[in-house]
């Protein structure tokens, strides 16, 4: 039996340097070579004849090319000008604001945001700002973590 496991151990060793690519010689020789007497008597495998094995294998696979490094000065940073203009802002409708925040309101009010809610707010955001759509999103957000209110949708509630 316990010559069993030895056998097993080296045939797994075969198979992982196998799979690697690199088996080049036969495990059973490497483990010879660690513990001859051991192997001819059928002793099971001890944690040194497994680190004899596995060095022997580490040592005949190729190691793989080093990773370029990136210096900091391979790309000059962009040169800070006093007339560069900031993106514009995305100005809201206020009527989409009212809209879409109604919408938000009586889903918390009623504990539930369903596919129809959804489909609502949906309709809002091309006429809503940014910083609108993140609050109007961030308030639903707080209210489904915070447990009062329930998503009843096929897929994202937003």
């Amino acid at each position: 039996m316990k010559g069993i496991v030895g056998a097993a151990l080296v045939t797994a060793v075969a198979a992982v340097g196998y799979a690697a690519g690199t088996y080049r010689s036969a495990p059973a020789a490497v483990v010879r070579e660690a513990q001859p007497a051991r192997l001819a008597a059928e002793a099971p495998l001890t944690r040194v004849d497994i680190a004899a094995v596995v060095r022997a294998e580490l040592a005949q696979m190729p190691l793989p090319a080093p990773a370029p490094i990136a210096t900091a000065s391979a790309a000059p940073p962009p040169a800070a000008s006093e007339d560069r203009q900031e993106a514009p802002k995305q100005v809201s409708n206020p009527e989409a604001r009212a809209r879409a925040q109604a919408i938000v309101n009586d889903a918390i009010h009623f504990a539930t945001w369903t596919d129809h809610d959804r489909e609502l707010l949906r309709e809002q955001y091309a006429q809503l700002g940014s910083d609108d759509w993140l609050e109007m999103t961030r308030a639903l957000s707080v209210a489904i973590n915070s447990g009062k209110l329930r998503v009843d949708t096929q897929g994202l509630p937003f």
